[in-house]
């Protein structure tokens, strides 16, 4: 913040003046914990099915204090791409994927947008998600947090090249969920 402080209608010098300032210091906005509290750390999320975020349904979370970092546990069933996004107004928003040992994978610190994160060729298991709020006040009312897996298809079986006369002729067992090659 800057003050001016000038003779009316001029620039003149000014001989003595004082300015008198009060500041009010409030308490950050801060709201109620929501139904996935506590969700404030990896141990907090191992176990608790709750806290399973799943490609089928987004779950409503809140940053309900300053420091409040809500966590939730992924798991995938074979090698896929995935997807997390973070619906909300505020431009704060940091997302991070995190292995089953609690090792950072990746984040969304310092990019832009920062409200969604993709990480591809993740192998089969279990990882954990955090979001929190880097914004000036952190507190979010309701943000919904969503999951997007793309699940890699499988190796094709029994694959058989069977010669022909200027062609060749390229066989499998199907695989779900590809229906072709091209």
């Amino acid at each position: 913040y800057y003050i001016l402080a000038r003779p009316w209608g001029s620039w003149s010098t000014i001989g003595t003046y004082f300015v008198d300032l009060a500041v009010d210091v409030v308490a950050a906005p801060s709201g109620e914990p929501d139904a996935f509290e506590s969700d404030n750390s990896i141990e907090e999320v191992t176990t608790s099915e709750t806290h399973l975020l799943t490609s089928d349904t987004a779950q409503t979370h809140s940053i309900h204090q300053s420091g409040d970092i809500d966590y939730a546990r992924i798991e995938l069933g074979g090698a896929s791409d995935i997807k997390i996004d973070v619906a909300t107004e505020s431009s704060g928003i940091v997302i991070r994927l995190y292995d089953v040992h609690g090792t950072e994978m990746s984040n969304t610190e310092n990019t832009e947008p920062s409200n969604t994160l993709s990480h591809q060729n993740l192998p089969p298991g279990n990882y954990y998600v955090s979001v929190a709020n880097t914004a000036t006040p952190q507190f979010i009312a309701s943000y919904e947090l969503a999951l997007t897996v793309y699940a890699h298809p499988s190796i094709p079986t029994n694959v058989v090249a069977t010669p022909g006369t200027g062609t060749i002729a390229v066989n499998w067992d199907a695989v779900t969920p590809s229906t072709g090659y091209i």
